[in-house]
C-alpha cells in the first residue's frame, strides 16, 4: 500500500514517443481497441459518478478519481497510435444504452452493488486486453507504455474490491 501512496507524490508516466518508437501500423491498429475502450470507460465512470454522488459520495470520488486515470490513459494511447503510424481518430457510437442505465432510487445499495460490479468486469476486460497487447510487441517503450497503464488498471479493481466490501 506505501508504493501507492509513495506513486501520488509522482507525475504521472508520460514518455516522449518520437523517435523512441518504431512505426508499426498492425499494433497501432491493435492498440485502437484499447483506445475506444478507455473513451467507453471515461463515459461510463463519469455516469455512475453522476448517479453514485447524491447517495454514495465516497463511491462517487472513487468513480470521479477513476476517470480522471481513464482519460490519462485515452490521451496516452491517443498519443502511442500516432507515433505507431496509426490514426487516433474516433468513430463510434455512445454505449451507454438502456441496459446500462441504472434505475434506482437515490441511495439504493443495489445500484452501487451493481456499479462496483460493472466496473469490475470492465476492469478485468481491461487487464486481459493490455496483456494480450504487451505479448504483441518487443518494442520496449510500447511494452512500458501498456504495462503502466495495466498497472493502474489493476489498481482500480483492487480500489473497486475495497468499495465492493464497504458497500455490499
Amino acid at each position: 500500500m506505501e508504493h501507492h501512496q509513495e506513486k501520488k507524490n509522482l507525475p504521472p508516466f508520460h514518455p516522449v514517443f518520437e523517435g523512441c518508437v518504431v512505426r508499426d501500423p498492425c499494433m497501432a491498429n491493435a492498440v485502437g481497441e484499447s483506445y475506444l475502450e478507455e473513451l467507453y470507460a471515461i463515459v461510463s465512470y463519469n455516469y455512475r459518478t453522476t448517479i453514485a454522488r447524491g447517495c454514495n459520495k465516497p463511491l462517487a470520488e472513487l468513480f470521479d478519481r477513476i476517470a480522471k486515470e481513464e482519460m490519462r490513459h485515452f490521451r496516452l494511447l491517443g498519443e502511442l497510435i500516432l507515433s505507431l503510424g496509426g490514426n487516433p481518430a474516433v468513430c463510434t457510437h455512445l454505449r451507454i444504452g438502456v441496459s446500462d442505465a441504472i434505475p434506482m432510487g437515490r441511495g439504493s445499495a443495489g445500484a452501487a452493488a451493481r456499479m462496483i460490479a460493472d466496473s469490475l468486469c470492465e476492469e478485468r476486460r481491461g487487464i486481459d486486453r493490455y496483456q494480450t497487447l504487451m505479448g504483441c510487441t518487443r518494442d520496449r517503450v510500447v511494452r512500458s507504455v501498456l504495462a503502466q497503464i495495466l498497472d493502474d488498471e489493476q489498481r482500480h479493481v483492487e480500489a473497486l474490491l475495497r468499495a465492493q466490501k464497504e458497500n455490499c
